[in-house]
């Protein structure tokens, strides 16, 4: 975990601080002034076509590159693309023409990878690590960086890593489950790194599944949730697909997931299905949870469903008149505990008597039609 914060820490600070030295040098100066450095000619016009009406920056060019993920541009390409068509030579066609800068969505998402990775490093006790140093007079500078900034997210991030995913999973989850996927050394670690009893339901002391475990606010499992969530979101921007082939860690955990619910029993099935269809919230995406920059989104079909359950003795009372046992509800949630997609929290524990809210993925089915 301290590694991958590092590394991670190291890539994303890097880079931002690469981008603030080239805004620093480029913003609010003439095109005409750099046109004798190739380099940053390449940067602000490497594959732009002025010949293409309506898209002057290929998808996979390196103008578009720096326009759309980091942030810097020429203003007026229209203008300079219609002197160029005319024949004017650049050193003349660009006269007039500035260099802009503006904030981008991956800017904004490397920028909470960052914080997010120091924080857990702060969490651990460890000071976050020097920058990565960046020459930026190469124009490939900022692609490179970005391509090995994504794979040292991917690297340790779950489902891919099952280290990872012990890690993610254990935020929230059952005494059961925890026994499952954790050797008793890695459970250990967990205690370690802020993981402790949350809630005991009826019949705790003879059942691990009725014991829920959950990371302390604050703790480094807490902060690398939020590191995980950072990662996972950047991975899912549009504006990088066009330059790298990359996954959905969100999406994969979600099919994982779905492929042990199929396998229940048709009761358990239903019974998430019945949850789902009671909840007093849905989502595309995940929650924040205090974490820094955006979450990651589910796909398509599927929602993030929140319902506030009571709960007496062994019963779980789901809304619109419907019970179902403690037991057949965590039971109904494991599947999904076991990647990270379902959470409990306590919102009133009056000893035999609770309030709980259950957040989980859920498929989203069209609305049934009403009868008459």
């Amino acid at each position: 975990m301290r590694e991958y914060a590092a590394s991670i820490y190291r890539l994303a600070s890097g880079f931002l601080e690469a981008r603030r030295r080239l805004i620093a040098t480029l913003e609010g100066r003439e095109l005409a002034e750099l046109v004798d450095d190739e380099h940053t000619v390449e940067m602000l016009l490497g594959g732009f076509k002025p010949e293409r009406r309506g898209q002057r920056y290929p998808p996979r060019s390196l103008a578009r590159f720096y326009r759309d993920v980091i942030g810097v541009y020429i203003q007026q390409p229209e203008r300079l693309a219609a002197r160029l068509r005319d024949g004017l030579p650049l050193s003349i066609a660009s006269r007039g023409i500035r260099v802009a800068a503006s904030k981008t969505r991956p800017v904004s998402q490397i920028e909470a990878l960052r914080d997010a990775a120091r924080a857990l490093l702060e969490s651990l006790g460890t000071d976050a690590s020097e920058p990565q140093e960046v020459d930026t007079n190469d124009p490939m500078w900022a692609p490179e960086l970005v391509r090995q900034l994504l794979s040292a997210i991917v690297d340790g991030m779950p489902p891919y890593s099952r280290k990872a995913l012990v890690l993610y999973s254990a935020w929230s989850i059952t005494a059961a489950l925890l026994e499952k996927i954790a050797e008793k050394d890695e459970r250990r670690e967990l205690e370690e790194l802020g993981l402790e009893e949350y809630a005991r339901f009826f019949g705790a002391d003879v059942d691990p599944l009725r014991i829920v475990y959950r990371a302390q606010p604050g703790s480094p499992l807490a902060r690398y949730r939020c590191l995980v969530h950072a990662g996972a979101r950047l991975l899912q921007l549009s504006e990088l697909e066009a330059f790298y082939k990359k996954p959905d860690p969100v999406k994969d955990m979600l099919q994982a997931a779905m492929r042990h619910v199929s396998r229940a029993s048709k009761e358990l099935r239903e019974l998430l299905d019945l949850m789902a269809s009671n909840a007093s919230q849905r989502s595309q995406c995940l929650p924040r949870a205090e974490c820094p920059g955006e979450p990651p989104c589910l796909p398509l079909g599927a929602v993030w469903a929140e319902l506030d359950v009571e709960v007496e003795d062994t019963l779980a009372k789901l809304g619109k008149g419907v019970e179902a046992g403690v037991g057949e509800l965590l039971s109904a949630l494991s599947p999904l505990m076991i990647y990270g997609l379902a959470i409990i929290e306590k919102r009133y524990d009056g000893g035999d008597k609770g309030l709980i809210r259950i957040a989980f993925v859920a498929e989203q089915k069209p609305p049934r039609d009403k009868a008459g």
